[in-house]
């Protein structure tokens, strides 16, 4: 009887331990780019990646108070390796939008982030995007980009093997797309992407990154769970010494 005391200890490591989110993953729907608010920005961006700084060292670009730029090795601790992008081309929707009037809603740092593009052309082994360096036990959004002004639609699969979607490229007249990811880290720190080919008018298939936009979501209520546990502790406590001195 004595020992019942420390029950409330037990009650918050169970609430802490529960407020732990599980590993999870799932994927939203393909989107067309429209305007720079298409950008997602939760406040804490953990890595935002731009192929066109990649490959021409254009320098960083803003759109949506998010900072792209192209180096692997970014000023975060959030670290980012590409597999089996074999093939680099210009043809992005830059080429489209120059003189149209679609430009009206997007900025050109939008529009810069969608120009240059690496891709993996009829293969049948499919590309990775690695993140690594995540914060264990962390929920995160990924943003996904792809376009070409190309010949006709086609479509990219994106998995992490806990889940998929579907990326669609090519469709006027945006000739860009974006789809975005939710997903958990477990102990295991890393996220790994594959990219593979869809079917593509014409015959040809192709896995196309542009650009990637990783958040990091903020978990207020789980946080306010652990601390109202500790307070509860705390009280308990404050009233056992009290009874002990007594």
């Amino acid at each position: 009887m004595k020992k019942l005391w420390l029950l409330p200890l037990f009650a918050l490591l169970a609430m802490t331990i529960t407020a732990l989110p599980a590993t999870a993953a799932s994927f939203g729907s393909s989107v067309d780019v429209s305007t720079d608010s298409d950008v997602l920005n939760l406040g804490n961006t953990a890595l935002a990646f731009d192929v066109t700084d990649y490959l021409g060292n254009t320098g960083p670009t803003e759109v949506n108070g998010v900072y792209f730029s192209g180096s692997l090795g970014t000023l975060t601790s959030v670290d980012l390796s590409l597999g089996n992008f074999p093939n680099a081309d210009d043809n992005g929707v830059a080429n489209t939008y120059d003189g149209s009037p679609a430009l009206g809603t997007m900025s050109s740092d939008y529009i810069h982030i969608l120009d240059d593009n690496l891709y993996n052309a009829n293969s049948p082994n499919p590309s990775t995007i690695t993140l690594s360096n995540l914060k264990p036990y962390e929920s995160y959004e990924l943003q996904l980009f792809d376009g070409t002004n190309g010949t006709g639609p086609g479509t990219e699969g994106v998995s992490d093997g806990l889940a998929s979607g579907t990326l669609d490229y090519n469709n006027a007249p945006s000739y860009a797309s974006y789809i975005i990811e939710t997903f958990t880290t477990s102990a295991n720190t890393s996220e790994v992407i594959d990219i593979t080919d869809g079917p593509a008018q014409g015959g040809s298939t192709f896995g196309i990154l542009d650009a990637l936009n990783l958040q990091e979501v903020p978990e207020p209520s789980t946080y306010a769970l652990i601390l109202g546990g500790l307070a509860f502790l705390g009280i308990c406590v404050r009233r056992k010494i009290s009874r002990i001195r007594a």
